[in-house]
């Protein structure tokens, strides 16, 4: 990717954008609401890596990087509880 000025700043809104629908994933009672706050969830952790670059990803390895660690524990728990809920429904359906 090129290079972008304030590329941190883009970085941070991208983190409170993400803890944002994390934040709606959790509270919301509608399945429609959940499922898109979750597809955002995933397409702003793309998004955060892709510029973050190879760096990103060592430094969040490393535990060097709290926001990088922030960002992907939240898409890492929406996928957990993806999974759970897939595990559920084949369970419920005999599966």
């Amino acid at each position: 990717m090129k290079d972008l000025k304030n590329k941190n700043l883009v970085l941070a809104a991208i983190a409170r954008e993400m803890n944002f629908w994390y934040d709606v994933s959790l509270k919301t009672d509608s399945n429609i609401t959940k499922e898109e706050a979750e597809k955002k969830i995933i397409g702003l952790h793309e998004a955060y890596f892709d510029i973050k670059g190879n760096k990103g990803h060592a430094s969040l390895v490393a535990g060097i990087d709290e926001e990088a660690g922030n960002v992907d524990s939240m898409y890492q728990l929406v996928l957990q509880r993806k999974r759970n809920l897939s595990a559920i429904e084949d369970e419920m359906d005999g599966k």
